[in-house]
């Protein structure tokens, strides 16, 4: 953003620029908000933009959001791997889930309703990354349960790995709430579907 002669914030003139501005404000509004209460309206003004610039440049409210979805997990993903290879212990099943995450085919196999969930595994993710320098004892402990399920699954987006990130969740990072209650025998029930 930069000031106006008048005072007032306005959006960066250039198209690289005008669409780095809307996308930071959407995170900001999606992240503030929720999708369901976010407004290309609200993004709009963020960003210091007219309504209709948004739609030129990227499409209605749940393009954008898959876009800023896309492109915030990607950078927390690389942050966590990068951080992975300063860690002397064995992190094959995380830096595995990582890798996992947003490769080929990732946004046509994510079902609609998992998207709100991508940002709270790779949280997780990060929290279990915290975690390990700490305690790498129970990480090992954990990867052990989640490590043959994850093994077994026949394609990198059956849909038992979307309930094998909630177990992640509920494993590793409680405090984020998985959902659905997820289990062992869930995963297993998931994977024999």
């Amino acid at each position: 953003m930069r000031e106006s002669e008048s005072g007032t914030a306005t959006a960066p003139r250039g198209r690289v620029q005008k669409r780095q501005a809307i996308l930071d404000a959407a995170l900001s509004v999606f992240t503030r908000e929720g999708y369901g209460l976010a407004s290309i309206d609200a993004i709009a003004a963020e960003a210091g933009v007219a309504k209709p610039t948004i739609y030129n440049h990227l499409g209605g409210k749940e393009n954008l959001f898959r876009i800023v979805m896309v492109e915030a997990a990607e950078q927390s993903r690389t942050k966590i791997l990068q951080a992975l290879d300063a860690f002397p212990t064995d992190a094959t099943d995380l830096r595995g889930q990582l890798t996992s995450l947003f490769s080929p085919g990732f946004i046509r196999a994510l079902p609609a309703e998992q998207w709100p969930r991508v940002t709270i595994w790779l949280r997780a993710a990060g929290l279990r990354l915290e975690r390990l320098a700490n305690k790498p004892a129970r990480d090992i402990e954990l990867t052990r349960q989640v490590a043959p399920l994850a093994a077994k699954l026949p394609q990198p987006f059956h849909p038992a790995r979307w309930v094998l990130e909630e177990w992640r969740v509920q494993l590793f990072a409680q405090e984020l709430r998985a959902v659905g209650a997820p289990s062992e025998g869930k995963v297993r029930a998931a994977l024999a579907e």
